[in-house]
């Protein structure tokens, strides 16, 4: 959580105002912090559950998730699932 309030690149940016750009510019920057691609992973969740919320509690129904444009970009060092054949 420290890294997601420290290093946002948008955090006094208007949720309206934040891209598919930014979420992939907080990921990179992520990787290069040496941040897990758990850790990764759930500040995305966090982020994504922020516009979600800010749609449907705020009134913001117009307002985009940016964080599901970039929803098939894994982080680097994420692992792909593998199944043993028993």
């Amino acid at each position: 959580m420290r890294f997601l309030q420290k290093h946002l690149p948008f955090r006094f940016a208007p949720l309206a105002a934040v891209n598919g750009k930014d979420i992939m510019t907080f990921i990179r920057q992520g990787e290069r912090e040496g941040l897990s691609a758990n850790t990764i992973r759930l500040d995305l969740a966090l982020l994504s559950h922020l516009f979600n919320v800010a749609r449907t509690a705020w009134g913001m129904e117009s307002l985009g998730n940016p964080v599901e444009l970039v929803k098939g970009q894994r982080p680097k060092n994420s692992h792909k699932a593998v199944t043993v054949a028993s």
